[in-house]
């Protein structure tokens, strides 16, 4: 398979380069360090490693599972600890580690001010309040 030369990008927010890659319909996002010399130096390995099939993009559909690992409650009995477990567990394999972190952090302390509720008595009033109080 002939791959065409991927150019680097420069996040502007964090400085960080990166290069969009593309294999057949599924394009993502390789980030790498805020050195130039560095991150050329592994953007062409990573060229290298996808020419003789040894890292793969595979599309979003291959990376979940068709149907759910455990069975869905209705919205009405699902639990605030469920779903937070449950985003967490996602962002955590999906997202980066700071992202995780920061979730984790709001999402804890959300759970804290309102405590073990149903998902279903969670109201844009609940939302406010909590807003302010994590402000101060």
């Amino acid at each position: 398979m002939i791959l065409k030369r991927h150019s680097l990008q420069r996040d502007s927010s964090t400085g960080i380069y990166f290069a969009r890659v593309q294999v057949e319909k599924t394009r993502k996002r390789f980030f790498f360090d805020r050195t130039r010399k560095s991150s050329e130096s592994k953007l062409r390995q990573l060229e290298r490693d996808l020419a003789a099939g040894r890292v793969q993009i595979l599309p979003p559909a291959a990376l979940f599972p068709t149907a759910p690992l455990q069975p869905v409650p209705a919205v009405a009995e699902l639990r605030l600890s469920l779903l937070i477990a449950r985003h967490l567990d996602w962002v955590q394999n999906n997202r980066s580690p700071r992202t995780f972190d920061v979730r984790q952090h709001f999402l804890k302390n959300f759970q804290k001010f309102v405590g073990d509720i149903l998902v279903a008595e969670i109201n844009r009033l609940m939302l406010e309040n909590f807003y302010t109080w994590a402000r101060k």
